[in-house]
């Protein structure tokens, strides 16, 4: 696939935010090992929390430079295992949930589901939307992924859920696109870009996916995301 200017744009602006949660994480765990009433067991977990928070963010990096130094493509598409992907991404943002004191399930059936995808730009994408669960969330609350196969339309469906601040129906219609950030989004996170959700579309777009989102203000959001399987 040939490079396309939009593409490394967007690419570039999705790692630079994405670079945030393994940053947020690493400083989190420094801190928590600082406590000196730490058990062995909970010093070893935080040092294998590090450990994956670490390579997360060299994956990043790593990306980005071979992008900057290739003119060949941004989304390489392979076989993927989506239950995986989305266990990854979920197991690597565990740090950031227990900083926020957000709690993360994740509900998916047993029968694997194969797509076509770009796995550093899918699992940025669905990184962004559980991150967003947990940041704009209340403590105690909680973030819930569900996959399932839909299979009358060959496709299947990612639902990031969150116990959140929820968006106004007003603004549920601007959410995606570029720089918008509602109210809500601004007070509790006054240095957010606006960027995440707009990139979030279009990542999945590239992927021949929808993104959709309904929420009740005060109470939580629901994205949902729907992906072309792979026979």
């Amino acid at each position: 696939m040939k490079l396309l200017r939009s593409d490394e744009e967007n690419f570039f602006k999705m790692v630079g935010h994405e670079l945030r949660t393994p940053l947020t994480a690493i400083s989190w765990i420094f801190q928590e090992l600082e406590k000196k009433d730490l058990t062995p067991a909970q010093r070893a977990e935080l040092i294998d929390l590090g450990t994956r928070a670490s390579a997360k963010l060299g994956k990043a990096i790593d990306s980005m430079a071979e992008v900057a130094g290739s003119a060949s493509h941004i989304f390489q598409f392979r076989r993927v295992d989506l239950f995986r992907l989305v266990a990854e991404v979920m197991n690597e943002a565990q740090p950031v949930a227990r900083q926020y004191g957000v709690t993360l399930h994740l509900e998916a059936a047993r029968q694997t589901a194969k797509i076509a995808a770009d796995p550093v730009q899918l699992s940025m994408a669905i990184s962004n939307l559980i991150n967003n669960g947990i940041k704009y969330n209340h403590k105690g609350g909680a973030v819930t992924i569900r996959i399932r196969r839909l299979l009358s339309e060959s496709m299947a469906e990612i639902t990031v859920e969150d116990t959140g601040v929820g968006i106004l129906p007003s603004d549920q219609r601007r959410l995606f696109t570029k720089h918008f950030r509602t109210a809500d989004a601004k007070k509790l996170n006054p240095g957010g870009t606006g960027l995440g959700l707009y990139l979030v579309k279009q990542v999945i777009a590239r992927h021949q996916g929808t993104i959709s989102v309904e929420s009740i203000h005060g109470k939580g959001s629901a994205f949902r995301i729907t992906l072309p399987l792979q026979a």
